[in-house]
């Protein structure tokens, strides 16, 4: 009989406890910025272990946010537009691959700050 209450509360604090505990499932992100009046391209590779646990979450929200796996892209959109930058944008995530490549004034507003967000990185890191 203590054998089984012993068990079973070892169940309990063990499903308990996984409200709590962060399973972060390892991500990937190439992206380039290319085009532009200049012409010069940057470039980032960011990938989750090398983040604090609170930017793989701001980051994972933001890529939620665009949902940029389920998004769909208007074929009617331009897609060489003189000058303006074109932006690459690959992640991997789990078992999830997608490369999206888009011009300037191809991206929808809930994108934004996917790109800011990764611009930003071409520009901090060293």
């Amino acid at each position: 009989m203590t054998n089984l209450i012993t068990f079973k509360s070892v169940i309990f604090i063990l499903f308990f406890t996984l409200d709590y505990v962060r399973i972060q499932e390892p991500f990937s992100i190439l992206f380039e910025r290319s085009g532009g009046f200049t012409g010069i391209s940057r470039s980032t590779a960011i990938k989750s272990d090398s983040l604090t646990i609170e930017e793989q979450d701001e980051l994972k929200r933001i890529i939620d946010e665009a949902d940029f796996f389920n998004w769909v892209s208007s074929d009617a959109e331009q897609n060489k537009v003189t000058d303006q930058f074109r932006y690459s944008i690959t992640i991997e995530y789990g078992v999830e691959k997608r490369e999206l490549i888009l011009g300037e004034s191809e991206i929808p507003d809930h994108f934004r700050p996917l790109i800011t967000y990764l611009v930003t990185k071409t520009r901090t890191q060293k």
